[in-house]
Formats: C-alpha cells, sequence, structure tokens
C-alpha cells in the first residue's frame, strides 16, 4: 500500500504530466501503478521524497525529456538506468545530437 509520500510524489508528476498532455487522461488503474511505482522508488531504490519530487521538476522542466516520460514507472526506469542523470542542458552538442537520433527531436512535433 502506497505511504503519504508515495501519493504525494504521484499527485505531483500527474500534475506536471497534465499540463505537458493535455488531452491525455489516465484510469484509476493507472495512478495505482504510479503509486506503487513511487512506493518503490522510496523503498526499493532508497530514494528521498524531495530527491523524487525535484527529478519530476527537472524533468519537466526539460524541453527533451518532458516529451517522452510516460509515467512514474517509466521516470524510474529512466532513472534507474542512468538516462536521467543529466538533464539535456547539462549535456553537449553530441550527447543531444545522439539522444535525438534515438528518442527524435522534441522541437520536430507540432504541439
Amino acid at each position: 500500500m502506497p505511504g503519504p509520500d508515495a501519493i504525494n510524489i504521484t499527485e505531483h508528476f500527474r500534475l506536471k504530466w497534465t499540463s505537458e498532455h493535455r488531452d491525455a487522461r489516465k484510469t484509476p488503474a493507472d495512478i495505482r501503478k504510479w503509486q506503487r511505482s513511487a512506493q518503490d522508488m522510496l523503498d526499493s531504490d532508497q530514494r528521498k521524497r524531495k530527491e523524487v519530487i525535484d527529478k519530476i521538476d527537472a524533468v519537466f522542466g526539460d524541453s527533451f525529456w518532458r516529451k517522452r516520460v510516460s509515467g512514474v514507472d517509466h521516470l524510474r526506469t529512466l532513472w534507474n538506468d542512468g538516462k536521467l542523470d543529466t538533464i539535456a542542458g547539462d549535456l553537449d552538442a553530441e550527447q543531444i545530437a545522439a539522444m535525438k537520433a534515438l528518442w527524435g527531436d522534441p522541437n520536430d512535433e507540432q504541439e
């Protein structure tokens, strides 16, 4: 059962995510999955609530990543794989080009 910090993290993510994906809807089952992933970040990954909130803010503050992170579970996977260790603003031009080749350029997508 997710605790209050996991629920808080999930709600923070949901607010950021829905502001980016205005037409998308999440079911109660999706939200419960996000809550379990948030609890796993706190328990299994031993991350602090503030650390997770700060990472969510960094991801949604980044034009590259905010269009690609599809849920708290996806955030956790990307973070644990080291893909979110450096946000795009901290990458050099070669690293940004490699990411765009892999993920596409978010600036090519229409709003």
